[in-house]
């Protein structure tokens, strides 16, 4: 008798989800050539991709969250079908080139920076899967609504408060570990 209700409350209600937020985790590296331990700071600074207004940073985290979902029309009401929070994360990192044979210092020295670096990007990423979560839990609850344009309207607000909400936490974090290893980042502690 359950099963038979449970298959019941699911046919009624196709809003209902039961899957996780799907996550799309990738680290990719750009290569820095430094001739020594001292010269780090250089190729580091050489060799990232990673410019923003004007700045050099030497590792990000770049993500993105959306809601995507098929709508189901009925007579009065709409509700959502195959939902699904997706979250897309790139982690950007240095790394001394595999061709590049460097000494042991240099290598120990790097790998101390790397290290810290990747540490606080995975913070980011930490957000963001919090951000995800959280999306996911809050639409789950969201009712058919009498029109797919009022359905999509309560998503975007769900989605669009909960980001805002995470960009502040990775403001926030980056204010307070230095803005991010840019220029005026005191290197020489890692390196």
């Amino acid at each position: 008798m359950i099963k038979v209700f449970t298959f019941i409350i699911i046919l009624l209600h196709p809003f209902i989800v039961f899957a996780k937020p799907i996550i799309d985790t990738k680290i990719v590296h750009y290569d820095i050539f430094p001739n020594s331990k001292n010269d780090l700071e250089r190729a580091l600074f050489a060799k990232t991709p990673i410019v923003i207004k004007g700045r050099r940073y030497l590792g990000i985290t770049n993500w993105d969250v959306r809601l995507n979902y098929d709508t189901l029309k009925s007579k009065n009401s709409c509700s959502a079908t195959n939902l699904k929070t997706v979250a897309k994360i790139i982690i950007i990192l240095p790394r001394i080139s595999k061709e590049h044979k460097v000494n042991y210092s240099t290598k120990s020295s790097f790998r101390k920076f790397y290290n810290k670096v990747k540490k606080h990007e995975h913070k980011h990423e930490y957000y963001t899967i919090q951000a995800a979560k959280e999306i996911d839990k809050k639409v789950q609850n969201i009712k058919p609504q009498n029109s797919c344009k009022k359905l999509k309207s309560k998503f975007d607000k769900v989605v669009g408060r909960v980001i805002k909400k995470y960009d502040k936490k990775n403001k926030d974090f980056d204010a307070k570990t230095r803005k991010g290893y840019n220029k005026k980042s005191n290197l020489d502690s890692y390196l």
